[in-house]
C-alpha cells in the first residue's frame, strides 16, 4: 500500500492510526519518502507499507441491556 499525504504531521498520524485500528494489519516493513515541491513551497510525504491483512474469525455478538432507572 502506498499512501501520499500533504498536510501537517498530526493528520498523517491520525490517518495511519485509523487504518491500523480498522484493518489490524500485520505490518512487515515501512518506508517513507519526502518530496519537496519548490514552486508551491509544499512537502509531500509518501509512506509505503508492506503488510499482510488479517482475517477476523470472531462473530458479532449482540448483548441485550436492561434499562434500570
Amino acid at each position: 500500500m502506498v499512501k501520499i499525504f500533504q498536510g501537517d504531521c498530526h493528520s498523517v498520524e491520525t490517518d495511519m492510526n485509523n487504518w491500523i485500528e480498522v484493518y489490524n494489519p500485520r505490518i512487515q516493513d515501512v518506508k517513507q519518502s519526502i518530496i519537496f515541491l519548490e514552486k508551491e513551497h509544499n512537502t509531500l510525504l509518501t509512506l509505503t507499507v508492506l503488510y499482510e491483512s488479517t482475517s477476523s474469525t470472531e462473530k458479532v455478538k449482540y448483548r441485550l441491556f436492561d434499562r434500570q432507572e
